[in-house]
């Protein structure tokens, strides 16, 4: 019996569900913290703890608007973290663009309820775009935009569908901040 828990255990964590920590406040205010708190202020870095779905991917495509957890671009050598966690704002095929801290995708200006209401007018800029998604890869970017390196910046660009680990459904820690991500 113990055996098999151990084993159920194992197969759910490596192939299933798998639980992270958030490395940086690049997701505020929807992964920790409050809409109108301070940049930077909500995380608890290393102690708040997320699920990601593992299956989801295997099942359909990345969608836009998806939160994912991946694995850190080779070319991000500043950053110490093994995987990352942003949201997906192009899928292969769109044209992205960020310009005036406003966010385009084929054109069109995006509804971001979601981003962090202090940054909308003193985001990081980094490379303003267009950018074709290509084929197998995302668009990603941080909800906390004045404090998020993400694929606006040249060392992360665009990030293959291949090094996402899975999608983001739930904050697990701590208790005060537990539930559903959407």
């Amino acid at each position: 019996m113990i055996a098999m828990t151990v084993l159920v255990a194992f197969g759910v964590r490596n192939y299933a569900i798998q639980m992270f920590y958030i490395p940086s406040p690049s997701m505020e205010p929807t992964l920790c913290g409050g809409a109108n708190s301070e940049p930077d202020t909500g995380c608890d870095g290393r102690n708040d703890r997320i699920l990601v779905n593992k299956v989801s991917y295997k099942l359909h495509d990345v969608e836009r608007d998806d939160i994912v957890v991946f694995a850190k671009p080779p070319g991000l050598l500043d950053v110490n973290d093994k995987d990352l966690v942003k949201r997906v704002v192009g899928i292969p095929g769109d044209v992205v663009n960020y310009e005036n801290n406003e966010l385009y995708v084929n054109g069109e200006k995006q509804n971001e309820p979601f981003v962090r209401a202090l940054c909308r007018d003193r985001s990081q800029q980094g490379t303003n775009g267009p950018v074709t998604v290509p084929q197998g890869q995302v668009f990603v970017m941080g909800d906390n935009r004045c404090n998020s390196h993400d694929s606006r910046f040249a060392d992360i660009g665009t990030i293959p569908v291949s090094s996402i680990v899975g999608k983001v459904f739930m904050i697990a820690w701590p208790v005060a901040r537990v539930g559903l991500v959407s």
